[in-house]
């Protein structure tokens, strides 16, 4: 939950403080964005309003898009200079689940890896270069950077 929250308040919510600020608006100062972030974070924990993982990552493959949800996000906290490493972890997770479906995503056999964990870092950059094909961005080659250490990361957690 940390990891998230640091995510979602150091990192986006910090990029879309420093990008928006000008605006005015309660949402984009520090106080107004940390209570927006606990009351979704609280609401996303709730046993009583359920929600499960394989709706929430339902379409991997658009969610992990080089200018979606995931690396979006990413791309705007390295525009406002703000280092993603805690994003990469649900970058790092989108990859899996989309390994773990991966006949229902069209997914090529070369891109296949049995285990997350296992993949090394040139099989991340291929997928990701897979799924990013028809895109591309200024940060392409530092995202999987932060997609690799996040991998490790996890990796380490696990032990």
């Amino acid at each position: 939950m940390e990891d998230a929250k640091g995510a979602f308040v150091n990192e986006s919510g910090a990029a879309l403080i420093k990008k928006y600020s000008h605006l005015n608006d309660e949402l984009f100062t520090k106080d107004g964005y940390k209570i927006y972030a606990e009351d979704l974070l609280e609401r996303t924990t709730n046993p009583y309003l359920p929600d499960t993982i394989e709706r929430g990552g339902r379409d991997p493959v658009r969610k992990v898009g080089l200018n979606d949800r995931i690396f979006g996000t990413m791309s705007l906290a390295l525009d406002q200079e703000i280092e993603p490493a805690n994003m990469a972890l649900t970058a790092i997770a989108g990859v899996a689940f989309l390994r773990q479906r991966a006949g229902e995503n069209n997914l090529p056999d070369d891109l296949s890896f049995e285990d997350w964990c296992k993949a090394d870092d040139t099989e991340i950059e291929e997928i990701l270069h897979w799924i990013w094909a028809k895109t591309d961005s200024k940060y392409t080659t530092e995202l999987i950077k932060y997609v690799q250490k996040a991998k490790e990361r996890l990796i380490k957690s696990l032990d």
